[in-house]
């Protein structure tokens, strides 16, 4: 006789994922993939659990059984990054998670998108100058590399983060932060901007118009 302690994966009445353990005894002359399930149907309907088995491995070995339908449905998890520009001339950067469940992995369509924005607009439906720069399936266990893939939300197209050198009322210029898009149209705090005169007019990121400071990223 054979004792191993298995874990059993099993989808709850909410449609949820969950778990348990339980020690499983056998011998070499049985049909252990059927021995296995049987005992952990038998432990949920002792135990009340309600919901259906999909899998069960050994803690203690290589052995895996998975009795899942190919098309079940499980949880896809999505993110959407948003951006603005506030005040005191930061960018605001925020970062939205949702999860749908469905057999395969949504189409990233105009229904999806308004999903996200609906998320990040406050009680009026007002979205606050975000920007939704981003939206992508974060999948790390996928197939498809579909993880690294960011989609172009925007009509605009995605906008980088610059410095842009901005002239006062008084004839002084000043470096600020700001969002530059693909065709040239630059928002600071100060609103949008029309295309800069000259490309020295714009520096990277990263590159700090203030000496003696660095930009570092989190």
């Amino acid at each position: 006789m054979k004792k191993e302690i298995f874990r059993f994966i099993y989808e709850n009445e909410a449609g949820r994922y969950d778990h348990f353990n339980m020690s499983i005894f056998y011998t070499d002359d049985i049909d252990l993939k059927k021995h296995v399930r049987a005992c952990g149907e038998d432990f949920m309907k002792l135990n009340a659990i309600g919901g259906t088995l999909y899998e069960a491995h050994s803690t203690e070995s290589d052995i895996k059984f998975s009795w899942k339908p190919k098309n079940s449905p499980r949880d896809w998890w999505y993110e959407a990054v948003f951006m603005r520009l506030v005040p005191d001339g930061t960018v605001d950067r925020r970062v939205v998670r949702r999860c749908y469940r469905a057999p395969r992995p949504l189409v990233i369509n105009r229904k999806l998108i308004e999903d996200f924005i609906h998320q990040i607009a406050d009680y009026n439906g007002n979205t606050r100058n975000f920007q939704l720069i981003s939206l992508y399936l974060d999948e790390k266990e996928a197939d498809l590399p579909i993880n690294e893939v960011e989609v172009d939300l925007t009509p605009e197209g995605v906008p980088v983060e610059k410095w842009i050198r901005v002239k006062d009322d008084s004839g002084l210029f000043s470096w600020v932060p700001g969002l530059m898009w693909p065709d040239g149209k630059v928002k600071t705090i100060f609103g949008d901007m029309s295309n800069p005169d000259s490309e020295d007019d714009t520096r990277d990121f990263d590159n700090c118009p203030f000496k003696g400071w660095k930009i570092v990223k989190e």
